[in-house]
């Protein structure tokens, strides 16, 4: 008695049958046989969505398995700190919130392999991969500054890094400019071109560009005070 049952099953079956001999007419010596059958193991993709961009700080959308056949549970290699798998009546649920302080883009490979009944478990892979979020300081000159009409301002120096490749100015008034010096600094300076007769507020943002990322502003003030006229 031998070769495989060529039968699809979902669960553990038990098949019984006899040997039963053959001859001159006497009766016939059955020997019973029992062979039970477990499932493969069966690992599918639910949610569409195992390969994940995201940016520093966010959530990942819950990606999801279900089990079937001889698959009871999972393990899961690769994924960032922060991101957790459940198992529930089947289903399996990645979710989360990657924890890693990170200053470039970092792509986390994960194997996801069913365990259970029967050899070989299946695996499907996936990525999540994570995008700096934006970092500026201030690094020399004042946020609030106070001129005469005409004179140029004390050049303000901003340092961005991480996620923040460049930044730009919102809001300012006519004459103030930023412009690269190297090493990630961007320095504000110029004077406000404007004729005032009374002292005047200028508020305005540096703001960071880059990866796409939550945006980082920094405020500034310029008060300037009018020319004397006699």
């Amino acid at each position: 008695v031998s070769g495989p049952i060529n039968e699809n099953i979902t669960l553990t079956t038990t098949y019984n049958f006899s040997v039963t001999t053959q001859g001159n007419g006497c009766t016939a010596a059955p020997i019973p046989v029992s062979i039970e059958v477990n499932p493969d193991q069966e690992l599918n993709l639910t949610s569409s969505n195992a390969v994940q961009e995201i940016c520093e700080g966010e959530s990942i959308q819950d990606i999801t398995y279900v089990l079937a056949g001889g698959a009871t549970g999972v393990t899961i290699t690769g994924l960032p700190n922060g991101v957790t798998h459940t198992v529930n009546a089947g289903l399996v649920t990645i979710s989360g919130t990657p924890s890693d302080d990170i200053s470039a883009t970092t792509t986390y490979s994960y194997t996801v392999t069913s365990t259970g009944s029967c050899d070989p478990a299946p695996s499907l892979q996936g990525t999540i991969t994570v995008k700096p979020g934006h970092d500026m300081s201030y690094t020399g000159g004042s946020l609030t500054q106070e001129i005469c009409e005409g004179d140029s301002i004390d050049p303000i120096d901003f340092t961005v890094s991480n996620g923040a490749t460049s930044a730009i100015l919102v809001g300012a008034p006519d004459g103030i400019v930023i412009t690269p010096v190297g090493g990630g600094v961007f320095r504000v300076s110029g004077s406000v071109n404007e004729n005032i007769g009374t002292s005047s507020i200028y508020n305005f943002d540096v703001t960071t560009q880059g990866n796409g990322c939550d945006q980082l502003t920094i405020p500034v003030s310029i008060e300037v005070n009018p020319d004397q006229e006699l």
